[in-house]
């Protein structure tokens, strides 16, 4: 298993002096918000291990399998997209 990748800036601890306290509240929120996105799709179709292990042809598990991928790749696109509309809404508010 390949370690994760270390962050360009360092550990989010080591930042505690030039953080920007109320944007990181906002990102977490963001990121909480997609968690529970991503829960929330898991729990609207609790039958999709039994629609996938129903299917006999190669095409219906094809087409399940890349709508189950479709949803959640667009909660993970919009929890992008917020997350980059919050940052630059913070840096645009900064002073020079």
């Amino acid at each position: 298993m390949s370690s994760p990748q270390a962050h360009p800036y360092g550990r989010a601890s080591a930042l505690s002096g030039t953080t920007d306290h109320k944007l990181v509240e906002r990102l977490r929120d963001i990121c909480a918000s997609a968690e529970s996105a991503m829960a929330a799709a898991t729990r609207y179709d609790q039958n999709f291990e039994l629609k996938l292990a129903a299917c006999k042809e190669e095409a219906a598990v094809d087409a399940l399998l890349a709508d189950w991928l479709h949803y959640r790749v667009e909660i993970l696109q919009r929890t992008v997209r917020d997350l980059k509309r919050a940052h630059n809404q913070a840096v645009s508010r900064k002073p020079e």
